[in-house]
């Protein structure tokens, strides 16, 4: 593939906007391009930032480590996305730009050339430069029990060209890999506290950011500070974020009534309308690459690192997962559980992606449902597991569940866990059914390989199928938009088909701040970028 074709896959395929190939003079999000106050996507101020003050906002779930390359968590990235920067980032519309990187990559054939930021330091006032680059990449890609190796696999080499020239090396073409560096895959760690603490690295992270990390006390809060070091530093606000684990929905919301949050990343649907008649804040909404999905253990009896093994889940057996499925109502879960405000769904890929193909989700049918668990010749009430994090709504859910699978013969246990314990469960294989949510990525790959495939990092129900397999690596290969579009939709339909997870629900993402902060946008990750942010005496 030549260079300039290459070029042309980003601005059709991965949406990049038309400033892509420039250096940013400073991160997206800055002021300047925020919308009017009170729009659906940001907030600003006309009498221009100012400089200093506190912000305390809300995290919808804790960190498991603030080391990037073994975080699993979206809690991690909500800390990270202010003080560990990428070499790609967003923009505001949700396509691929330039952040530690000084322009989109260039490729030629199985080589991609990434020039870099110059004068720019770590938060411990070291350079950074294309060695400190290939030193994460490198921990990334090969480390034992990385998370991003297989975000990274189609990497054979990086390597330093000159002090801002990264060159890797590609062992097969790999449309995904410049989406998965604009995630944690793309974080770059300084490589003197790298040597310092090693495996302690995520307990006191050092990266490129607008903030340095200060402290964290797991379960509760992190706070960070502006960084003097940071490239871009005059633009740099607010002196201090604290981030305060807040994973009750209707909480959050009295904490920011009280004063206690300035900002609420996630708020519960049904908190949405009674915050958008109130003048003392603003509401945010962006449709998302999130989705909410059920998975279901089809052989994890060993661990995900295990062998796969028998279980006993009864809905092992295909015919009692789709009469689960068939008793389930999509469009009654979005109105009572959500108010009407997410999008039922049920694939992967949301309305948010180019790559959505809007497939039709099956309607629920409880004569069908009890016709297949007769014709498996399953005894009922089938009783299940269904284990979720503890929070109001997930209650609700589940309850929902409930009600809807008992019309068909189901019996389900509701089982709630702190977010920790129920990801170690996940990891465990001790579940029948395990409540999802992914917070979605800018390339489909990333919302789903880790998931479905055979050797996926996340492939928690430990299915597979060579099917399955061979579609999702050729859509790594297809750089032309229709062709990898038409990859997904029979990938989807596979996915359909297997129910190792089915996914219920395309998510639509509300955050809500004060009136007093200003500058801050909602971005389709959902993650809350705070580097141009500011507080006003409005």
């Amino acid at each position: 593939m030549t260079q300039r074709h290459f070029g042309l896959v980003f601005a059709v395929v991965l949406t990049v906007t038309a400033c892509g190939g420039a250096t940013p003079s400073a991160p997206p999000g800055a002021p300047a391009s925020a919308g009017p106050p009170g729009s659906a996507t940001a907030s600003g101020d006309a009498a221009g930032p100012a400089r200093g003050g506190e912000v305390t906002i809300s995290a919808f779930e804790d960190a498991d480590t603030l080391d990037p390359t073994f975080s699993g968590t979206a809690g991690t990235r909500l800390i990270l996305i202010n003080t560990c920067e990428k070499l790609y980032d967003l923009d505001e519309a949700g396509g691929l730009i330039p952040q530690l990187a000084a322009a989109m990559p260039e490729v030629d054939g199985l080589k991609m050339t990434i020039k870099l930021r110059e004068n720019v330091k770590f938060n411990d006032g070291t350079p950074f430069d294309a060695a400190a680059v290939v030193k994460s990449l490198e921990r990334h890609r090969t480390i034992a029990e990385s998370r991003r190796a297989g975000e990274l696999s189609s990497i054979s080499a990086a390597a330093a060209a000159d002090p801002s020239t990264v060159v890797l090396t590609l062992s097969k073409p790999d449309a995904a890999v410049v989406g998965a560096l604009s995630d944690r895959a793309g974080m770059i760690m300084s490589p003197a506290k790298l040597d310092e603490l090693g495996a302690d690295f995520g307990n006191f992270p050092v990266c490129v950011g607008p903030f340095s990390f200060v402290e964290r006390t797991v379960g509760d809060r992190t706070v960070l500070e502006r960084s003097e070091h940071y490239y871009d530093a005059d633009n740099v606000y607010l002196d201090r974020i604290t981030i305060r684990l807040v994973a009750d929905e209707t909480v959050r919301t009295a904490n920011l009534r009280s004063g206690d949050l300035q900002l609420v990343d996630r708020v519960a649907t049904t908190d949405v309308a009674a915050l958008e008649g109130d003048a003392q804040f603003v509401v945010l909404k962006k449709t998302s690459n999130a989705y909410s999905s059920l998975f279901i253990n089809l052989a994890n009896a060993n661990g995900i690192a295990g062998e796969p093994g028998t279980v006993t889940n009864p809905l092992a057996d295909e015919r009692i997962r789709e009469a689960f499925e068939l008793s389930l109502d999509r469009d009654q879960i979005n109105q009572i559980v959500y108010t009407g405000l997410h999008e039922p769904g049920c694939g992967p890929i949301t309305p948010a992606s180019p790559y959505f193909n809007a497939p039709t989700c099956p309607a629920r049918d409880i004569a069908a449902a009890k016709q297949l668990i007769a014709e498996a010749g399953v005894a009922t009430p089938i009783k299940v597991r269904f284990q979720m994090q503890a929070t109001p709504v997930n209650t609700r859910l589940g309850e929902l569940i409930q009600t809807q699978t008992a019309e068909a013969g189901f019996e389900v246990e509701l089982t709630p866990f702190d977010n920790a314990t129920a990801l170690q469960n996940q990891v465990d294989g001790n579940f029948d059914v395990s409540l999802a949510r992914w917070s979605g990525r800018v390339d489909p790959d990333a919302n789903i390989y880790r998931f479905h495939h055979t050797t996926g990092a996340d492939n928690y129900p430990k299915a597979s199928d060579p099917d399955i397999d061979a579609l999702l690596d050729q859509a790594r290969t297809e750089y032309e938009e229709a062709a990898r579009k038409a990859v997904y939709a029979q990938l989807e339909e596979k996915l359909r088909a297997r129910r190792s997870s089915i996914t219920f629900q395309h998510e639509v993402l509300y955050s809500a701040h004060t009136t007093g902060l200003k500058g801050y946008a909602l971005y389709v990750d959902g993650m809350p970028r705070l580097a141009h942010a500011y507080l006003s005496g409005d």
